[in-house]
């Protein structure tokens, strides 16, 4: 197993933690808040509703008066920077521009208000930040926690001057589940469902005197035409089958066994996750040519929603590449190289990654992105004489760890890639998803490149491990799965329980 530990002297910035990078980090804690100001000017103690806060919604642009809307003080924007190294906590920057409108009521006294709201109904003070004069616009750094009651953050004006606006009352600004959670397939515009049994995944085993069946199964559906739009491109992916998410919310409800014709409501099928999470081996381009074509905070915002989404059933390994390949704890630690000759490593960092994928237990999945072609790997190969042997060689590392992982019981191997931009080598990046038995997305501009990702994760979040627990130890009783979603009901699923099906205890 080869790891790499990255050499502070030719890559310091992997040493600097995120408090450099943010200029005003706020972790939140249920217990406690803790807030700290650029300027020094927070307090920790808790605010009163102040009939001269001014709230912007940034979905709307408007505040909200009762039956009357009226232009908001602040208009928002907010972007992903990072997550730790679990997911359970998502970095976000916000940032506010005050409208026109607002700026003559701005005095002195004037602060920038933050709060968290979290259920039922409480609200923090995260920050309080003093106004410079003649700012109207800036950018708030919060950490937030991704588990648990997380409501909203407000964002807001304190001490504006009186009698210039008027009967105002602040609301919240930011719905954090529409930020932070995946969106899921809205189950009720699917007007088919489809459901596949894994090859190999199947397996059975006594437990408690209970035969265990474990196996995995994708969904997929076809949705009406008026379902909303789950990214820009929807519209492609509504006139066709889209990867079901969400169904683990409710597993038992959506996946029902039949055994022997009848379903057992005793025995539910519940999902692994917990038990068993899927490694996500994460494989980041941080080259320099990713800031200087403007795309480093698109890419952030990408990759921490791919890490969001997939932390309830995944674990993570993240490493980057330039001229050279790095492990990193978790986004946070993420810089770009900014050096002018810096390189392209990706099969290389690849390659270490399947080192590592050998040796984990259970599921795999890997990810990797890159902006460029590869013209750097080969100075870790001697012994190849050209970039197209070393292309062959990690063609041929992902197809054969990929075969002795599915033969070993059945574990899920996959790699999926993702390009941005046109200086690219397409053809052996989908040589690289076919070797992998995944899929090549590729985005060519920097706002399209979190649909790429959205993409992918939906495909993988759309493959299930389950497990039924039969009241019956006899391995050939048939044993038949169906997805419910919606009042439509899929293909029957024929697990291979069977004699002569079945693999031995």
């Amino acid at each position: 197993m080869a790891h790499f530990s990255p050499d502070m002297a030719l890559y310091p910035e992997l040493a600097v933690s995120s408090a450099r990078r943010l200029c005003a980090g706020l972790l939140v804690t249920f217990a406690a808040v803790v807030a700290v100001a650029c300027d020094g000017g927070d307090t920790r103690a808790r605010i009163d509703d102040s009939r001269n806060a001014l709230f912007a919604d940034s979905s709307q642009g408007t505040t909200s008066l009762g039956n009357h809307r009226t232009t908001a003080a602040l208009t928002l924007s907010n972007q992903l920077v990072g997550t730790s190294a679990e997911g359970d906590e998502a970095d976000l920057r916000v940032r506010w521009r005050m409208n026109d409108a607002v700026i003559a009521a701005v005095r002195d006294a004037t602060r920038v208000v933050v709060k968290l709201d979290t259920a039922p109904g409480e609200q923090h003070v995260l920050l309080r930040q003093s106004l410079e004069d003649g700012v109207t616009e800036g950018e708030l750094d919060v950490v937030v926690p991704t588990t648990g009651d997380v409501e909203a953050i407000t964002v807001g004006l304190e001490g504006l001057a009186e009698g210039v606006v008027d009967d105002l009352q602040h609301y919240a600004t930011l719905a954090l589940p529409r930020v932070l959670s995946a969106e899921d397939t809205p189950l009720e515009h699917i007007t088919t469902l489809h459901a596949h049994l894994v090859p190999n995944s199947y397996q059975t085993s006594i437990a408690n005197g209970r035969r265990l069946h474990r196996f995995a199964v994708r969904v997929e559906a076809d949705l009406d035409g008026s379902a909303p739009a789950l990214s820009s491109d929807a519209a492609a992916q509504n006139a066709g089958t889209v990867s079901v998410t969400g169904l683990e919310k409710a597993t038992s409800q959506h996946f029902v066994a039949f055994e022997d014709g009848f379903n057992d409501p005793e025995s539910p099928v519940t999902a692994v996750y917990e038990q068993e999470p899927v490694t996500v081996f994460l494989v980041m381009d941080v080259s320099s040519s990713i800031s200087l074509a403007g795309a480093a905070d698109d890419l952030l915002d990408a990759v921490s929603a791919t890490l969001l989404n997939l932390a309830p059933v995944a674990r993570f390994d993240l490493r980057v590449f330039a001229s050279d390949v790095f492990e990193i704890n978790s986004l946070r630690d993420l810089v770009f190289d900014d050096l002018t000759d810096s390189g392209t490593a990706f099969y290389r960092a690849l390659d270490t990654a399947l080192d590592d994928a050998e040796a984990v237990a259970g599921d795999v999945v890997l990810i990797g992105f890159t902006d460029g072609r590869d013209f750097a790997s080969r100075n870790f190969y001697p012994a190849f004489l050209s970039h197209e042997q070393v292309l062959e060689y990690v063609l041929n590392r992902l197809h054969y760890v990929g075969q002795a992982r599915r033969a070993q019981a059945g574990a899920r191997f996959e790699s999926h890639f993702v390009s941005l931009g046109s200086d690219i080598d397409s053809i052996a990046l989908q040589r690289l998803a076919e070797a992998g038995q995944g899929s090549y997305f590729a985005s060519y501009t920097n706002d399209t490149v979190k649909d790429a990702f959205s993409h992918l994760t939906r495909g993988v979040r759309g493959l299930y491990q389950l497990e039924y627990s039969s009241q019956q130890q006899a391995g050939d009783a048939p044993l038949v799965l169906q997805v419910q979603a919606n009042d439509v009901t899929s293909n029957p699923v024929e697990l291979p329980t069977r004699a002569g099906l079945a693999p031995p205890d």
